[in-house]
């Protein structure tokens, strides 16, 4: 059950990732062209840039929303363990319990970047080992998102600016043909006359 538990919180979170990053683009297409007022106008470039960040934030928010649905799930590793794990009591030496951490690292390869069987102490009280995991990997998962959105805000600013700048080119680029036509125009009329 929790092999299709894995796949269906991938599965959704790939999805949630596409729908956020269309609605933050979406959000800054409107937002940019309310900053431009009634000459609004898109270029093809900024199109471009905004399928762009469409697709380079699917993935920081597919990783994110990843992340926090993992975290979520957290707790379950930490029964895990410390189901797998015997307590750390008289009955037990601490060969058990390093010969034990180590087939759960064998067999949970995530779990494996978060246990230093070496440094663990024989002596914690039940339950400890599992939490103190949890720890590490509650402080992982936080930097890791932390840094998701910001690569997401760093790269929105970024593309959100250039974007402004082709329409505001577009804009420019429009209303000085538009000039140019005018003044041809009178220019034929003159020549008329």
């Amino acid at each position: 059950m929790s092999i299709i538990n894995s796949f269906i919180d991938a599965y959704s979170s790939i999805w949630y990732g596409i729908l956020v990053a269309v609605i933050v683009v979406a959000a800054l297409f409107f937002i940019i062209a309310a900053i431009q007022g009634t000459k609004k106008r898109f270029s093809p470039l900024t199109y471009v840039l905004g399928a762009a960040l469409t697709a380079f934030l699917s993935f920081q928010f597919m990783f994110m929303i990843g992340a926090i649905m993992f975290k979520i799930d957290c707790n379950d590793v930490t029964s895990m363990i410390n189901d797998f794990v015997p307590n750390s009591s008289l009955t037990n030496s601490s060969n058990d319990l390093r010969s034990n951490l180590k087939q759960l690292a064998d067999e949970e390869p995530f779990i494996k970047n978060f246990i230093d069987v070496d440094a663990i102490d024989e002596n914690l009280p039940d339950g400890a080992i599992g939490d103190a995991i949890l720890n590490k990997v509650h402080t992982y998962l936080n930097w890791y998102i932390v840094r998701r959105v910001l690569w997401s805000l760093l790269t929105i600013g970024i593309v959100g600016t250039l974007m402004y700048i082709s329409m505001e080119r577009n804009r420019l680029h429009r209303s000085a043909s538009g000039r140019r036509n005018a003044t041809a125009g009178q220019g034929r009329r003159h020549a008329r006359r």
